[in-house]
């Protein structure tokens, strides 16, 4: 598109938008959050941004023609990193790319064409040190629908349990030649040290309290194809915010996208300083809810409430429901048309009432699970492609390739030396806090930010509970 001509989704008679548009009419354009001097569209693809503008189309919001193409044409566009580590960082460019190739995938799997040679040839390994059901499923049925061979590796029977510290497992997977690896983890910051050190394109899959990118990414989804638009939209996140990675990746993603985040719970369960980050505070559910367009309930995580050893932050389950609970009283505050939304798994009379989460007038929560597949379908299908010179979130590393031209006698060697040059403890299998670069959490977010992977635990390997996802049910696409 030429600089000052119109695209095929401006609204008729509207003045054309040019490429690199002043920063006043950004945002009376409605796009908030794109950095000043980022172009609005990239050669070659597809203009996702404006399904995003107040005047997009309606819902639900269409894929472009060039996201449809994108999910076979194997030299389109891709992310330069490779890696999806956070959502932090990432342009809304990046993000409107990923969200128009997830739309692509629900109408592919709406269709009934689910089986595709995407990745014939490519291995995925699912690395889950924590319970999760949800998450690793939808990963599962993602890396299948597309071709690949997805092996599911089971913490509770693996040599983990032994004593085998992350970089040991991490030595043992590089060695195998996976090309994607997904990878969910009680500490912050885990996934990005397993990601210097394998050859392996990584997916976060969530770790500890610090992000969850596919959540948000689905979430983000779910919005957009119910109201169009993602700008402009006002969105309450409401519970327990300190211990949820879901909470501070969609903070990071609708914030980008121009949406007004509010966050809503009681001062316990709101990390210190949470304002830093762009979002409204209220401890009043009646204000916080007050003419909203999304409603995002969060799951109390009693597995994590625990860590620092102080007093419980509510005084019970059903304290916290007469305050916090999500009822049929408290959203009436919210917009008539409101949209209920649940990482999952529920836990039905403590952070919300069965009437609403089965409300279909309201509650989206069940879209939110079919999501969670055609997204993961999307990052599994960029990340995989070869790297080109598009727009992406992270540096570019070596490929697989590179480690294999690597003398095997060097690779073995080097792996103490790297770990402690990242910060991975005195050697692999070192009692100190190790993890390499550290955990990117926001102010006062539940202590996770600043001792990046570690806390001081030998193995890095100790099994947990799934965020925003307990020791209970856990299925299908949308977890935290």
């Amino acid at each position: 598109m030429k600089q000052g001509q119109g695209s095929a989704l401006d609204p008729p008679g509207a003045a054309p938008l040019d490429r690199r548009t002043s920063g006043k009419a950004r945002v009376a354009a409605g796009l908030v959050g794109v950095p000043k001097g980022e172009p609005l569209a990239v050669p070659g693809q597809s203009p996702g941004l404006a399904c995003f503008l107040p005047s997009a189309v309606p819902f639900p919001c269409a894929p472009s023609p060039a996201s449809v193409r994108a999910v076979t044409d194997r030299n389109a566009p891709v992310l330069a990193s490779r890696h999806l580590l956070a959502i932090e960082g990432m342009h809304p460019p990046q993000i409107a790319e990923l969200l128009d190739l997830a739309e692509s995938y629900v109408l592919l799997n709406r269709s009934g064409k689910t089986q595709r040679d995407t990745l014939r040839g490519r291995t995925v390994i699912n690395l889950f040190f924590e319970d999760s059901t949800r998450t690793r499923t939808s990963f599962e049925l993602a890396g299948k629908r597309l071709g690949a061979d997805v092996i599911n590796m089971s913490v509770s029977s693996s040599s983990v349990n032994k004593g085998e510290t992350l970089l040991d497992t991490a030595a043992t997977l590089n060695a195998m030649h996976c090309d994607l690896l997904v990878v969910r983890h009680a500490q912050s910051g885990a996934p990005s040290l397993l990601a210097q050190k394998v050859g392996a394109a990584v997916v976060n899959a969530g770790d500890g309290t610090h992000e969850h990118p596919t959540q948000a990414l689905l979430d983000a989804l779910t919005i957009r194809r119910r109201r169009g638009r993602l700008a402009g939209l006002t969105v309450a996140i409401c519970g327990d915010v300190a211990h949820s990675r879901v909470a501070r990746s969609n903070i990071h993603l609708l914030g980008t996208m121009g949406s007004r985040v509010r966050v809503v719970g009681p001062p316990t369960l709101l990390p210190a300083e949470i304002g830093r980050l762009g979002v409204d505070v209220f401890h009043d559910m009646a204000r916080g809810l007050d003419g909203v367009d999304v409603v995002m309930m969060l799951r109390l995580q009693r597995e994590r409430m625990g860590e620092g050893g102080g007093a419980a932050p509510v005084p019970s389950a059903r304290e916290y429901f007469r305050f916090f609970g999500l009822d049929a009283e408290k959203l009436a505050r919210a917009a008539p048309d409101a949209l209920v939304m649940h990482p999952g798994p529920m836990n039905r009379g403590v952070e919300i009432d069965s009437a609403v989460a089965d409300d279909p007038a309201h509650s989206v929560i069940r879209e939110q699970v079919e999501m969670g597949v055609s997204v993961r379908m999307a990052v599994l299908d960029r990340l995989a492609r070869p790297q080109g010179a598009a727009s992406g979130f992270g540096r570019r590393e070596s490929g697989r390739q590179d480690l294999d031209r690597q003398d095997p006698a060097r690779q073995d060697s080097g792996w103490q030396d790297r770990g402690r040059r990242n910060g991975g403890g005195r050697e692999a299998g070192s009692g100190d806090a190790g993890g390499g670069r550290p955990g990117a959490a926001g102010p006062g977010w539940g202590g996770s930010g600043g001792n990046g992977v570690g806390r001081g635990n030998a193995s890095l390997g100790v099994a947990g509970q799934d965020e925003d996802s307990g020791p209970d049910d856990d299925t299908g696409g949308s977890d935290a």
